[in-house]
């Protein structure tokens, strides 16, 4: 009877250990799971950063060209081709 208390405290002590090391599995996978995400996120967001750089920077063009059109339309610039009194430089 006693062998078998003894087998059966180790049998215990080996379940409990299993457990143990499979939730030490399970967290492992699930902190590289995370990081995988994670990592996953941060392409996103650096994807979505450089896209609203680009269209700031193309919005700040377009602005500037609309300004230096409408400027020289206003002033009669001859680059727009607009007509100028004779005699006029």
């Amino acid at each position: 009877a006693n062998s078998g208390q003894g087998g059966g405290g180790t049998s215990s002590q080996q379940l409990e250990a299993n457990i143990q090391r499979q939730s030490q599995v399970w967290a492992d996978q699930n902190v590289r799971d995370g990081l995988a995400l994670i990592n996953v996120g941060d392409k996103i967001i650096a994807n979505a950063i450089q896209t609203g750089y680009s269209e700031n920077q193309d919005a700040a063009k377009q602005a500037s060209d609309f300004y230096n059109s409408l400027f020289s339309i206003l002033g009669g610039n001859k680059d727009t081709g607009t007509q100028k009194p004779p005699g006029t430089p």
